[in-house]
């Protein structure tokens, strides 16, 4: 049995994507162990954020998915990558509307 463990992740505007085929896998009840990782039965086959922001992997059991795997972590982190643009575009818009008379104190 493989586990083929497929991770994209985005930083500084690079993308970057590997695919890892872990073998020798023991099976728990409700995980795997491979490599010194833990992967959850009840994960195989989602999309899942890693702790890094725009950071994704999917772990699968069947090689046949790993196109899938990797189109669906692309969709994130453009989704990801769109989000952010919002959230800036929303700060530009904030400082481009205020007012600083407002928050300008004169002691005298």
């Amino acid at each position: 049995m493989q586990i083929y463990m497929v991770s994209g992740r985005s930083r500084f505007g690079e993308y970057t994507e590997v695919v890892d085929v872990f073998e020798d896998i023991k099976e728990k009840p409700n995980y795997y162990v491979c490599a010194g990782k833990r992967i959850d039965k009840n994960m195989i086959g989602k999309v899942e954020e890693s702790k890094f922001s725009g950071s994704y992997r999917i772990a699968l059991l069947d090689s046949d998915e790993v196109a899938e795997a990797r189109k669906a972590i692309k969709d994130k982190v453009r989704e990801y990558h769109q989000k952010e643009l919002e959230k800036t575009k929303a700060a530009l818009e904030a400082v481009d509307q205020h007012s600083l008379d407002s928050d300008i104190k004169f002691r005298s």
